[in-house]
């Protein structure tokens, strides 16, 4: 069962479903956007078919944890890209993580910090959350402004699919 759909000021955020593959299609495959997600060794775009797997994994994850990954548009219905919570292991910990993706068109009108908010304020008041974490390779200025603007308490490194990452993080009110 997909989750609640998001709303804030200028976007609407809903639940990953197969409506969000071109999208996904296109934020995955973006040489810049895989710069930050996917760099080096690690691989770079994402072909379609690995952009198909992601939205699995990503719906997957709303029938079995009750959160999971909003697809983010702006008022007029303009795709923006994704911003979610997922379980994941940070310095052998089982943690929950705040993230976000935007297609670079969108970078720099402050939609990454409003969906990561709406995000963030579903974890704590409908899943329950005491503790929500983000993680940022060390030089993405913008992704640790976004943290800057959430709130989030420096919360040291950890080496996380083999690059360091600056990790941030907030307890619930």
């Amino acid at each position: 069962m997909p989750g609640p759909g998001l709303h804030t000021e200028r976007l609407t955020g809903s639940p990953a479903g197969l409506e969000h593959l071109s999208t996904a299609t296109e934020l995955f495959g973006d040489p810049e956007v895989a710069e930050w997600i996917w760099p080096g060794s690690l691989g770079g775009p994402r072909t379609p078919e690995q952009a198909a797997e992601i939205l699995d994994r990503q719906m997957a994850a709303w029938r079995s944890e009750g959160f999971g990954w909003w697809w983010w548009q702006t008022q007029d219905g303009e795709p923006i890209g994704e911003a979610g919570l997922q379980r994941t292991f940070v310095g052998g910990r089982l943690v929950v993580e705040v993230g976000w993706t935007l297609l670079p068109r969108h970078w720099g009108h402050g939609y990454a910090s409003e969906a990561a908010a709406a995000t963030v304020s579903f974890g704590f008041e409908q899943a329950g959350l005491e503790e929500i974490l983000a993680l940022t390779l060390p030089h993405n200025e913008r992704s640790l402004a976004v943290m800057d603007r959430l709130g989030m308490e420096p919360a040291g490194q950890v080496e996380h699919a083999g690059l360091t990452h600056e990790v941030r993080r907030l307890l619930s009110p």
